[in-house]
């Protein structure tokens, strides 16, 4: 079971709760570590939930033994400020959260298991090309997360990012 900790509640919180018979908005989760892929996968996510009048969920996902050391997980949470500060600009709802997983558990397994359990509509996952040795080594997050996402996945290629 994946742990995890609110960042920032406040306002932007809209259509949390789904109940049968109740319109909801598009709930977009975004696979976010402030890499130019991520940052191009946040961008994806805002025009999607502009123009399906959706909220987004800004994850990132750590090992659950981080979570006990402070100074470790400081440059994770200024980064999904900052990733919450960009949404807030183009007026898009945002909630971030750190998933926290086991130490030895796949992250990409990790991030599709916890969208599931937030019901989330639609991933946005920023994709790189890699070779294919290091694809056999470290395996590939957003593939993982392609394949075991329990709702449909966008894959966003980089490009020059500025966020």
């Amino acid at each position: 079971m994946i742990r995890y900790r609110n960042l920032f509640q406040g306002d932007l919180l809209i259509g949390m709760n789904r109940e049968k018979g109740k319109e909801d908005k598009m709930k977009i989760m975004v696979c976010f570590d402030n890499s130019a892929e991520s940052k191009n996968a946040l961008r994806e996510a805002a025009q999607l939930a502009k123009a399906f009048q959706g909220e987004v969920l800004v994850v990132t996902s750590l090992a659950a033994d981080q979570q006990y050391y402070p100074k470790l997980i400081e440059p994770y949470e200024n980064n999904l400020k900052e990733a919450q500060e960009f949404m807030e600009k183009l007026s898009v709802p945002c909630q971030t959260k750190i998933a926290y997983r086991d130490v030895d558990s796949n992250v990409g397994e990790a991030l599709a298991e916890f969208a599931k359990e937030e019901n989330v509509d639609k991933i946005v996952v920023g994709i790189r090309n890699r070779s294919k040795l290091g694809k056999l080594f470290l395996g590939s997050k957003a593939q993982t997360i392609l394949l075991m996402g329990h709702c449909p996945v966008v894959g966003v290629k980089k490009e020059n990012s500025e966020v």
